[in-house]
């Protein structure tokens, strides 16, 4: 399963739809899952969003990650790099569209 991961410093919806715009040219055929958080700061650890992608890719559910970009994911570089080395171990793609 392909997931796509959205999130936003606000509640606006433009930037929202923006960002699934920028993912879905990379989802294809595959099925997906989105993961989505508003108003929430990229450098908090403790994200719901993430952290059900993070227990999803875990269990071998995940096969692909599309994100806008990588700040998406974490503003904190201990996390992030704690992210790539997840999908690494997990062999799951990593797609950064934006």
């Amino acid at each position: 399963m392909v997931a796509v991961f959205v999130r936003t410093e606000t509640n606006e919806f433009i930037e929202v739809q923006q960002q699934i715009e920028k993912c879905l040219p990379f989802v294809g055929k595959s099925e997906q899952k989105m993961y989505m958080e508003f108003s929430t700061t990229g450098t908090d650890a403790e994200r719901l969003g993430l952290s059900q992608l993070v227990e999803d890719i875990q269990s071998g559910m995940i096969t692909k990650v599309i994100c806008a970009s990588s700040d998406r994911i974490s503003n904190n570089m201990a996390e992030l790099n704690k992210f790539f080395q997840l999908v690494r171990e997990k062999s799951v793609e990593l797609i950064f569209a934006g």
